[in-house]
């Protein structure tokens, strides 16, 4: 059995109207693959992905004045 990964690029649709942006793979409507997403206050995940959770190596990266 294949499946199918299919590369979509735009503003992820769970987000609502919050600036946050996911770039990335997807399967069945999910983020899953590889991926990267801006959070609406400016803190990065890139990395691997398994159905819409974080997952595997991935990168975060806080901005600057965060704690």
């Amino acid at each position: 059995m294949q499946i199918e990964l299919r590369r979509r690029i735009g503003h992820d649709r769970s987000t609502g109207m919050s600036r946050a942006r996911y770039i990335g793979e997807f399967k069945n409507g999910n983020r899953h693959g590889r991926g990267k997403f801006t959070f609406a206050n400016g803190n990065i995940y890139d990395g691997e992905w398994v159905d819409n959770a974080e997952h595997g190596l991935g990168k975060f990266t806080q901005t600057a004045g965060c704690t």
